[in-house]
């Protein structure tokens, strides 16, 4: 992790989310930068979360540790979104493993020293409330989706949403943890998808998507973000 106090380099992540239009005393706040890499770990769970993070640029993804030492992916927080908020709300120590997926930029307000001030600015307040009512909405969706399609049924959507130019090369240990399967049981899927011809293997965990209108026909009735 690095953290910076650049207030030009601040300024212009404050301008990229459009923050200032919904939160115009962002300054008093007096945010830091802090910029994650791939992998690292923003905030175990369990642990305390002594920061409010606003993102700016790329992705935090939260996880759930189960007893038996498995993981499941809940939620994902991109640029505008927010981590640590329902922690503020609740008092409580971090419910969920927070790791970024790739490059992400946060703006960091310390609540050791803000705690009281957030709690009482009704800006701040109804833009938390706006990022826990999205995280509800989009968790609901996925664990509808994930209780009651075929996982084929939902693989289809997220191949599509996130592939590249007829490419998707997205990371396969984080899609099952996303979905709620097993390693082997999304290759396995994917496996299946390749003798149908829907797919075909481009090298190095990529898949090339050979019939995108028959993935699309698979994937009705299923909305998913990007990766």
């Amino acid at each position: 992790m690095q953290c910076t106090r650049d207030q030009k380099e601040i300024q212009a992540q404050i301008a990229r989310i459009g923050l200032r239009a919904q939160l115009p005393h962002i300054d008093s706040y007096q945010p830091v930068l802090c910029t994650f890499y791939r992998g690292e770990v923003v905030c175990g769970q369990q642990q305390p979360l002594p920061y409010l993070y606003i993102v700016t640029l790329g992705q935090l993804m939260g996880s759930i540790a189960a007893p038996s030492g498995g993981a499941v992916s809940y939620l994902s927080c991109g640029p505008g979104d927010m981590a640590g908020e329902l922690e503020l709300i609740s008092g409580g120590c971090c419910m969920a493993q927070m790791q970024a997926t790739c490059r992400t930029r946060c703006l960091r307000i310390d609540l050791g020293v803000y705690r009281d001030t957030v709690r009482q600015d009704q800006a701040m307040l109804r833009l938390i409330c706006q990022n826990l009512a999205h995280k509800l909405a989009a968790t609901a969706q996925s664990s509808t989706q994930n209780l009651l399609l075929p996982l084929p049924q939902r693989l289809a959507g997220k191949l599509l949403a996130g592939q590249k130019d007829g490419i998707y090369c997205q990371n396969l240990s984080r899609l099952a943890l996303i979905m709620g399967v097993s390693y082997r049981h999304l290759l396995r899927c994917l496996s299946q998808m390749v003798e149908r011809g829907l797919l075909q293997r481009a090298g190095r965990g990529r898949f090339l998507l050979v019939d995108p209108d028959a993935l699309r026909r698979l994937a009705d009735g299923v909305r998913s973000r990007q990766l």
